[in-house]
């Protein structure tokens, strides 16, 4: 498949080109531009396409951040 032919709500990215497309997608710039280097830097330490993505998807969510119980 081609970064051409890949459809962010779709497809799987497989490429670094296609997840950073798939990051990009229906965001506004400060977003994509934070999405693309938390990407970025999980690429540059390593990690494979597909986990770089899925914890940029994971920060975009704040699923990293501690909620407060409804007990507190």
């Amino acid at each position: 498949m081609s970064t051409r032919d890949f459809d962010p709500m779709q497809d799987i990215p497989t490429t670094d080109e296609e997840a950073m497309a798939a990051l990009r997608y229906g965001k506004n710039a400060f977003m994509r531009k934070c999405l693309v280097g938390i990407f970025e830097c999980y690429r540059a330490e390593g990690q494979p396409t597909l986990t770089a993505y899925k914890q940029a998807l994971k920060a975009g969510i704040g699923e990293g951040q501690e909620v407060p119980s409804a007990t507190d």
